[in-house]
């Protein structure tokens, strides 16, 4: 029996993306149904050399610029590294706080899932977090995890779920996909989703290597702890910069510009400084970026005082980053006035030792050359 075609619903999507699966090296089912959504709508797939995801629409011509806009497919959670009868040892990858895993319950993502305790924590490379956990049954090598939480909960005003972040955004690439699928487009829209955001933007790193999308906009889809400037149900951010780099203000204004011309798409701007995301690895490798943010509660569910908890996102936000990207592809991106651009090769060169101990899963290196190192 063939596979039941994706949701073409947002909300049905992001339903069915938020049951699937993943953690960072293990996106295969987000992919999967990924892949199936592109060929439902006529869009080439082209995996890279990582297993990064392209997806693209070549509109009527192949003029540039085009869009790319660009996720990632995974979530923090754990692999089972080493298991000996129902004690195993596990990483976890992805930044939360240390005080969540001291005696946590965890379980298998599988069907049924396989329940266990945390023992023990270590610390592990790279801010990887090494631990012992005491399950329920055996557990094999290559099992992944997360926390045990409750499933999916959708009300009027709020989604909350194990894993928003960052589905939300895979969710809002491929609705944007279809959307030009459905419309006459004159420019290329193309759709890239990375893996191993969560271990150290790996899979973005490899991805621009790589010259595609060179010459286009690219907007990186995120979700991001809420601010103080930034409440959920207020909209979904227009997001002008993270910790780390400010994103491109033409971009951010073509963005503001839809929304205000678009029924029922509540925005807000914000730099939200709260984290580095993709579009910091984008600017740094030339790249014209600009953002757009799902504000979070308990982002990588963090709850008060080390409490995991269910993320939560307002239902309203994120229909409205569903409209604001599939209105946006329509029309071609602004043309580049030079503000905002060129490498920044010092900060590559960063980010890429912060993920290159991971690099080898994904089959490849981030060795940073000579010439881009800098002195810590």
């Amino acid at each position: 029996m063939s596979p039941t075609p994706p949701s073409r619903d947002d909300l049905g999507l992001l339903r069915e993306l938020i049951e699937l699966p993943t953690v960072p090296f293990a996106e295969s089912a987000v992919i999967e149904l990924a892949g199936r959504y592109a060929i439902e709508t006529g869009a080439e797939l082209s995996p890279d050399s990582a297993g990064n995801l392209w997806l693209s629409w070549s509109g009527l011509s192949d003029a540039r610029p085009g869009w790319v806009l660009a996720a990632h497919l995974d979530h923090p959670g754990f692999r089972v590294v080493a298991a000996e009868d129902r004690e195993a040892e596990a990483l976890w990858l992805g930044g939360v706080d240390r005080r969540m895993f001291e005696g946590a319950r965890v379980r298998i993502l599988s069907a049924p899932p396989v329940l266990g305790r945390v023992v023990r924590v270590v610390a592990g490379i790279a801010g990887a977090v090494r631990m012992g956990i005491r399950f329920e049954h055996p557990v094999p090598v290559g099992a992944i995890g997360s926390w045990d939480l409750p499933p999916l909960m959708v009300d009027e005003d709020w989604i909350a779920a194990p894993a928003v972040d960052d589905l939300a955004g895979v969710a809002w690439a491929l609705g944007a996909l279809r959307s030009a699928s459905e419309h006459t487009v004159e420019h290329p829209v193309l759709v890239l989703l990375t893996r191993a955001e969560e271990a150290g933007f790996v899979g973005a790193l490899m991805a621009v290597r790589e010259p595609r999308g060179l010459e286009d906009a690219w907007i990186n889809l995120d979700a991001s702890p809420a601010i103080e400037e930034t409440p959920p149900g207020d909209g979904v951010v227009i997001r002008t910069g993270d910790a780390w780099s400010e994103f491109d203000a033409d971009l951010a204004a073509r963005l503001e510009e839809i929304a205000a011309r678009a029924p029922a798409v509540p925005t807000q701007v914000a730099r939200m400084p709260g984290g580095v995301c993709e579009g910091t690895v984008f600017r740094a490798a030339g790249r014209r970026c600009g953002a757009l943010a799902l504000p979070l509660r308990y982002h990588h569910n963090q709850g008060p005082r080390g409490t995991p908890m269910l993320e939560r996102c307002h239902r309203d936000d994120f229909l409205a980053g569903a409209r604001l990207t599939e209105r946006l592809v329509l029309e071609p991106p602004p043309v580049a006035t030079g503000r905002g651009d060129g490498r920044q090769p010092a900060l590559l060169a960063r980010l890429e030792r912060w993920a290159a101990p991971f690099a080898p899963m994904l089959g490849g290196s981030l060795t940073p050359a000579k010439d881009r190192e800098i002195v810590d």
